[in-house]
């Protein structure tokens, strides 16, 4: 049986800055909940002949149990929503870079493959294109005769 590989960023830098504005939003949601619960605790209260200052002081423990069950519920969820957002661009922006970084090195010569229905298969495509255009260059610029100059 093939061992698992690790789940692990392919773009560190971009996923983590992706992730970090979708759990600030997860953030400000939960303190939005929160607030809004007080809020609507305080407006309560105030109609209440007997019970205002029991209510009043319910509220904010009440209020930050709501928020904590936002950030709970909300938090794995959206994390996992970003990673599965994010793999099929991130794993082609990878594969490309990765790619080219072989063609700078002169370590690839083939095409640039990627999975059928990337995102980025268009941009793929135009580097292949560029690619052998820059080979069919090189090429003639490397007749028999410069290759035996040099």
């Amino acid at each position: 049986m093939p061992k698992r590989q690790p789940i692990r960023f392919l773009e560190p830098t971009l996923q983590r800055r992706m992730a970090a504005g979708v759990l600030t939003c997860v953030g400000v949601t939960a303190v939005v909940a929160g607030s809004c619960s007080i809020w609507s605790l305080h407006g309560l209260a105030v109609g209440l002949e007997n019970d205002t200052q029991e209510v009043l002081a319910s509220s904010i423990p009440f209020g930050l149990k709501v928020a904590g069950a936002a950030l709970a519920v909300t938090l794995p969820l959206m994390t996992l929503m970003v990673l599965a957002a994010t793999m099929p661009l991130v794993g082609a922006h990878h594969r490309i870079r990765t790619y080219l970084e072989r063609v700078a090195a002169g370590e690839e010569t083939g095409e640039l493959s990627l999975r059928d229905g990337d995102p980025l298969q268009e941009t793929a495509d135009l580097i292949n294109r560029t690619t052998v255009a820059a080979r069919a260059a090189t090429a003639d610029r490397n007749t028999p005769e410069e290759r035996a100059a040099a």
